[in-house]
């Protein structure tokens, strides 16, 4: 019979492998690759481009499928307005029937917020806002509540102190301009007027567009995305369930992952 001293001398090496393991790669590979590291990934479809000096950049894209990190995914990097790596690879669904492709619909969350620094952007090149001019500027009654100094760059750096709402929030309000203007307007600033970071995960897309609403005469950010989107034909959808005519095989599906494997690094 082993001693406990033996078992443990089995086991302890056993168990670091594994946890060597688990640490280093991903969720997405057979349980053959991930013990003995036989029939690991080597061949996946991979379509597109990367120019030779961003080749770095495209194998740890790559490298990424290899350890099981990704099941399949897309990267577009521009430097100075060119497209210098325009990549898709792995398959769209866990099941590897449909490639990853540049026809693939991807589903992100939060992106829109990059999509409104851009229309606040080009507002700002209109010569119609500047990101050190107050908020108060624009709309009086942001005033209240210790608000008055901050400015259009606090906002889209999230230190504008509005990233929380005291006020309950119903369907009633919010789908009534005025009075959802008044509640965003009449709220205190969170940090009693300090320049304090914290995300405004919702909030900011809200105060945005009473700002947008206020120098465009009337617009909204859904107004000038969808000109954003007609000019430079990009294809997004808020809700592509309900869009007529588009294919929502499309879209690729939600990967789930293990408890603990969402607290590694």
């Amino acid at each position: 019979m082993p001693t406990l001293l033996q078992a443990a001398s089995l086991v302890i090496p056993l168990l670091s492998y594994v946890s060597y393991q688990y640490t280093n790669k991903g969720p997405y590979l057979s349980t053959a690759c991930f013990l003995i590291n036989y029939g690991c990934p080597t061949d996946f479809p991979i379509h597109g481009f990367a120019e030779e000096p961003y080749k770095e950049a495209y194998d740890i894209f790559i490298d990424n499928f290899k350890r099981g990190l990704e099941v399949g995914a897309g990267l577009s990097v521009y430097v100075d307005g060119h497209p210098v790596i325009n990549i898709q690879a792995g398959w769209q669904d866990l099941e590897k029937k449909i490639e990853y492709t540049n026809n693939t619909l991807q589903m992100v969350f939060s992106s829109t917020k990059a999509l409104d620094a851009i229309l606040i952007a080009q507002l700002v090149d209109q010569g119609l806002l500047s990101y050190d001019e107050k908020i108060s500027t624009y709309w009086p009654e942001f005033a209240q509540g210790n608000k008055e100094n901050v400015t259009v760059s606090d906002l889209m750096r999230h230190t504008a102190g509005v990233g929380a709402l005291d006020q309950p929030l119903s369907l009633i309000n919010v789908t009534d301009p005025v009075v959802f203007a008044n509640i965003l307007a009449s709220q205190s600033h969170n940090f009693d007027g300090e320049p304090k970071h914290a995300y405004h995960a919702i909030t900011q897309g809200w105060y945005q567009n009473e700002i947008v609403r206020r120098v465009t005469g009337g617009k909204t950010l859904d107004d000038l995305a969808h000109t954003f989107k007609d000019t430079y034909g990009s294809e997004w959808y808020m809700k592509p369930d309900v869009t007529e005519g588009l294919d929502i095989n499309r879209i690729s599906p939600f990967y789930e992952q293990s408890t603990l494997r969402q607290f590694l690094p």
